[in-house]
């Protein structure tokens, strides 16, 4: 298996909106019926973006972060253009890595492929849409996967209700899971119109369902660590050598 980072500038919604707004960097995940970004860069710029964006598709959330702004549409971005190209040449060769990121007018796609051949015909039907260069390319193993976090966030809020959704949305942006907590139970309840008990069942709930979601992955990594700490085969047996392991 190998990974690679691909880049190709080719004519699509984001593509034409990234070469407008040239100083932004965009970040953009696909989430159920709805598209999340992360956008770094002006004020301006920014703010043009968002004008976009909500324009075409409607904003549903909105928040300032540590690196830049977050927002969430109302429907997911659907552009023909930029489907066409998925379709025809990353999704029918390649397993895609989520974002989808966009900078300067060149869209970035981190992807992996079960071998060189499948990579080397993907990249030349990319060509057939626009320029593309190949940032990186190189052997895959299970940890460098790993640590690319292949987790749709389709999967992890599968089955939330849009209560739901908004209640944990709530908690976070409130500081409720914070620590120490900035708020609590019954000023969340309150801002959201809703009595504690009922807001506190759809929290409780959406908690529930999100680590549920999450548990296949948490294994996953459960194992890794444990892989990672386990001597040697010539260590076994040498108790020095495995003090050592331990303080390090």
């Amino acid at each position: 298996m190998y990974t690679a980072s691909l880049q190709i500038q080719h004519d699509c919604m984001l593509g034409r909106i990234s070469r407008e707004l040239p100083d932004l960097q965009i970040a953009r995940w696909s989430v159920s019926a709805r598209d999340l970004y992360q956008v770094r860069g002006p004020h301006d710029q920014v703010a043009a973006l968002r004008r976009s964006i909500d324009r075409m598709f409607g904003i549903l959330h909105h928040t300032d972060v540590a690196r830049g702004v977050l927002f969430i549409t109302q429907r997911d971005c659907f552009d023909p253009e930029g489907h066409a190209f998925f379709t025809g040449t990353v999704r029918t060769r390649l397993w895609d890595v989520p974002p989808v990121t966009y900078a300067a007018g060149w869209e970035g796609w981190r992807v992996i492929s079960r071998g060189r051949s499948p990579l080397r015909d993907a990249v030349e039907s990319m060509r057939k849409f626009g320029d593309v260069k190949i940032a990186s390319v190189g052997a895959a193993d299970s940890f460098q996967i790993t640590s690319m976090m292949l987790i749709p966030a389709s999967e992890i809020l599968a089955d939330l209700t849009p209560r739901q959704v908004s209640a944990l949305l709530l908690g976070v942006d409130r500081g409720y899971y914070s620590v120490p907590g900035e708020t609590n139970m019954a000023t969340l309840a309150s801002e959201a119109g809703l009595s504690q008990s009922t807001f506190s069942e759809h929290l409780r709930k959406a908690e529930a369902r999100v680590l549920s979601n999450l548990r296949p992955y948490l294994r996953s990594f459960d194992v890794n660590q444990s892989m990672d700490t386990m001597p040697c085969a010539q260590d076994v047996g040498h108790p020095e050598r495995n003090r050592f392991r331990k303080r390090n």
